[in-house]
């Protein structure tokens, strides 16, 4: 009969050729047959659909009852990282993940910034079923001044890109559903007041820059398909859409576009 299972410094990495990989570097903990069981994690990474995630350090908490969890774990993330698409970098994410009181639902509270910034500029709470099936998530980005990312918005040499930052000012909300491996999203995002100065865009500073956007599609996990209902932008007079289907999610996707 085993009373007590003590890791120390443990490793784990799981491979999926479809899904990603993931990794833990170091992993503590008691775990007992019958029983409350924490375990520490440091240095985690995660790989899926290209995106990226990672995070310092997370706690997760679970009861055991004859070795297998009874009931929805508590989980606690602390200084995070996402990056769900190239150039979109979500840090200093702190995140709290626990069973509703019915434990029918994971009750889910993420907070962070971007680019490494210090100021908390984004939020996004939901939850997700304990079978795994549906969930929501509602992200909002309240609008806020770009001087605020003044310490990852300036070139090597340490001269501005942005040069307004104080009147450039942003928001941004997005909302995810996901049921019977379809997972739903609709989203916006506001852009206005910069003055850009980078030699790549204009030998001079490029005034009164911004944008508003809005995204809308579906995206099939099973199937590993897009359906870009609409991306709409809309830059001063200039109104475009675009619409797209787009299969083998991953490495080698194939898509038919519209503009």
């Amino acid at each position: 009969h085993v009373e007590l299972v003590r890791v120390h410094e443990g490793n784990v990495r799981l491979t999926d050729d479809t899904l990603g990989q993931a990794e833990v570097k170091a992993l503590d903990g008691d775990l007992r047959p019958d029983g409350p069981a924490t375990l520490h994690v440091r240095d985690a990474r995660l790989e899926a659909f290209g995106a990226r995630a990672a995070a310092d350090g997370a706690t997760v908490d679970v009861t055991l009852a004859h070795g297998k969890p009874v009931g929805l774990p508590t989980i606690d993330v602390k200084n995070g990282t996402l990056t769900p698409v190239r150039g979109l970098e979500l840090t200093g994410i702190r995140a709290a993940v626990r069973p509703d009181a019915d434990g029918e639902r994971q009750i889910i509270d993420v907070h962070g910034s971007y680019g490494g910034a210090s100021t908390e500029l984004w939020n996004a709470v939901g939850y997700i079923s304990s079978d795994m099936h549906t969930g929501k998530l509602t992200l909002r980005c309240d609008r806020f001044k770009l001087s605020q990312l003044d310490s990852v918005l300036r070139n090597k040499d340490g001269t501005p890109e942005i040069l307004n930052a104080s009147r450039g000012e942003m928001d941004a909300h997005l909302d995810l559903g996901f049921r019977d491996e379809k997972l739903a999203f609709i989203g916006g995002a506001h852009l206005a007041g910069l003055t850009v100065a980078h030699p790549m865009l204009a030998p001079q500073p490029v005034p009164r820059l911004g944008f508003d956007a809005r995204i809308k599609g579906v995206v099939e996990t099973r199937e590993r398909t897009l359906k870009l209902s609409e991306l709409a932008i809309d830059f001063r007079n200039l109104h475009s859409v675009i619409a797209a289907d787009v299969q083998n999610l991953g490495k080698k996707p194939r898509f038919a576009a519209t503009l």
